[in-house]
């Protein structure tokens, strides 16, 4: 079994650094396809009178049709450009062009692409937001509402544009109880009742209304104890009514619930002083619409991370451009992208004292770290370990890094700690317990190993990656085999189509002498990975055990020329290799 397999099996085991549990998160399920500009699998050339060169136009679709494909936007988008300067009058085009230049945060480009919209009868729902947020960015907020109006009339059943329009009244002084109605009356979904029940606490604060905003916050929070928005704003509310008790049963409250967070560090200390620092209405409308936007994001950001997602981060960022979570969530698209740089770019713009800024120090390491700068993120996260100690999820991500490091006595080290910590395991232990055994596993103690892979068992009988890894470890320790062939079998059962599980299915086979049998599970593995060394180099130990020696020389050869992590694996094909070698020079 790979490292590379152990790693990926840890990370859909561990619980990640800093949880996306905001609010937010609860938004909207259901964001109408207006905001969406979809792409088409193929795209036609509009069959009317082009003004432009013809094959210049349909050689830079191509460009374009490849680089979206490939998550490359920023080439799709010079492609268009291209076409547009060719034939101004492609709409297809100019809608593309406005979507991608509001995805990479350049609102004045998207603007600037989006002005034929301003006299059409039915504008898009999009730019009219798009108008609305740069009016309001200008402080021009009369506009901003005019727009916002339009955009509510176009989809008056979309509760993000009932917020944006009631904020910008606040701020107006106009219509507000008009616009508080309407969102008192909305009927959400279920899961939209604590988005309902944060906004309208925010609103009844920034109207004065203490006590109105304490029950709205309550009442949200009384439905989801993970809402870090929701704790806290009634932090800030206890703080605000002179109750620093209560201020601080939250907090802990939280704590309980959310034992990994990063996100509550010296909250009350950052609270007050956010308090003690007064913002104009202005600032507190740019604020508020960025909330507004971070929560329609967070809604789309699974199913289209590259582009939907980050057009409305980066209109959040547009009109609050020191946000520090839509900073933070930008970070984590831009990761998931495999554009580290860029997502460190926008770790670094949140500032000590806000609420992400330790998450973001871990993410920049964890960045650093992906980014092949191992040694440098490793001394990093050291660092910031030091300073901050008893941090589950810094000392989770260091261990980690040790792990994939090969520096497996210190990740050993750092899952002690974290286990020492734990009173009665819980399920989202089991990781922990599943990571820890791995490291006992690669320092060769193999007891250790088995005892924490159990404990991991019992937490989760049914996850096929603990299963897989338990029974693989006692089959290639001549150990209970009979029993590791049922915990693979059940694995292989609940992830059928996983080719390393598929692998350990053989190799049982393979140490039970059951020969045929493992050939079948192994040479079907290699399909699925055929670029991982160890399940060819099983292949080869099983052809030559049936006697078919040129297949498995052929099998060694091909695995001896692949990335290979397990140095075990790495002596076992040399040693196979150099044998057949000596047995070529004695035949001669």
């Amino acid at each position: 079994m790979s490292i590379r397999y152990l790693v990926v099996s840890l990370l859909s085991l561990v619980v990640t650094a800093c949880s996306l549990s905001s609010v937010e998160e609860k938004a909207t399920q259901q964001t109408e396809a207006s905001l969406v500009i979809k792409k088409e699998a193929v795209i036609d050339v509009p069959k009317r009178q082009i003004s432009g060169d013809v094959a210049k136009i349909r050689k830079h679709y191509l460009i374009a049709s490849v680089a979206e494909s490939r998550g490359d936007y920023e080439k799709a988008l010079d492609a268009y450009e291209v076409v547009l300067k060719e034939d101004p009058l492609q709409e297809d085009v100019r809608a593309r062009v406005f979507s991608y230049y509001l995805s990479l945060g350049d609102i004045k480009q998207a603007l600037h692409h989006s002005t034929y919209m301003e006299n059409a009868d039915n504008p898009s729902l999009l730019f009219l937001v798009l108008k609305s947020y740069d009016a309001a960015a200008e402080g021009a907020l009369d506009d901003a509402y005019n727009y916002m109006h339009k955009a509510q009339e176009q989809m008056p059943r979309m509760l993000q544009l009932l917020l944006a329009e009631a904020y910008i009244n606040i701020a107006r002084g106009d219509h507000v109880e008009q616009s508080i109605q309407k969102l008192k009356d909305y009927k959400p979904e279920p899961n939209m009742s604590v988005y309902k029940y944060y906004h309208l606490g925010r609103m009844s604060e920034r109207m004065g209304k203490l006590d109105v905003a304490l029950e709205y916050y309550r009442s949200g929070y009384m439905m989801d104890h993970s809402s870090f928005a929701l704790a806290e704003s009634l932090v800030r509310m206890h703080l605000k009514l002179s109750q620093e008790q209560k201020a601080e049963e939250i907090i802990n409250n939280y704590l309980r619930v959310n034992k990994d967070t990063l996100l509550v560090d010296h909250m009350k200390e950052r609270i007050t002083l956010e308090l003690s620092q007064e913002k104009t209405k202005k600032e507190l409308l740019k604020e508020d619409l960025a909330e507004v936007m971070l929560g329609l994001a967070s809604s789309v950001s699974v199913r289209d991370l590259s582009v939907v997602g980050h057009q409305f981060l980066k209109l959040a960022l547009f009109v609050d451009p020191s946000h520090s979570f839509a900073h933070y969530y930008v970070g984590v698209v831009l990761e998931e992208q495999g554009r580290y740089e860029q997502a460190i770019e926008h770790y670094q713009q949140i500032q000590f004292g806000q609420a992400p800024y330790l998450s973001s120090r871990v993410r920049i390491a964890e960045a650093m770290y992906e980014h092949n700068k191992k040694a440098e993120a490793i001394e990093m996260l050291e660092k910031i370990n030091k300073k901050y100690p008893n941090r589950v999820a810094i000392q989770r991500s260091l261990a980690e890094m040790y792990f994939d490091s090969k520096m497996y006595a210190k990740a050993l080290r750092s899952y002690d700690e974290l286990l020492e910590k734990i009173e009665r395991p819980s399920l989202n232990d089991a990781g922990l317990f599943f990571a820890r055994g791995a490291s006992y596993e690669r320092l060769d103690d193999i007891d250790a190993a088995i005892k924490d892979l159990e404990s991991a068992l019992a937490l989760r009988p049914n996850n096929p990656t603990i299963l897989n890894y338990l029974g693989y470890m006692l089959v290639d320790a001549n150990r209970e085999i009979e029993r590791a062939l049922l915990m693979i079998k059940r694995a292989l059962t609940l992830r059928p189509q996983d080719g390393a599980i598929i692998d350990s299915l053989g190799w049982a086979y393979y140490k039970l002498e059951r020969y045929e049998e493992a050939v079948k599970f192994l040479e079907l593995a290699v399909e699925y990975e055929p670029q991982d060394a160890t399940i060819n180099s099983h292949l080869g130990d099983v052809y030559e055990a049936l006697g078919r020696k040129a297949e498995a020389m052929h099998q060694w050869q091909k695995a001896s020329q692949m990335v290979i992590d397990d140095e075990e694996i790495r002596a076992h094909l040399e040693n196979k290799l150099k044998s057949q070698h000596v047995k070529n020079e004695q035949k001669r």
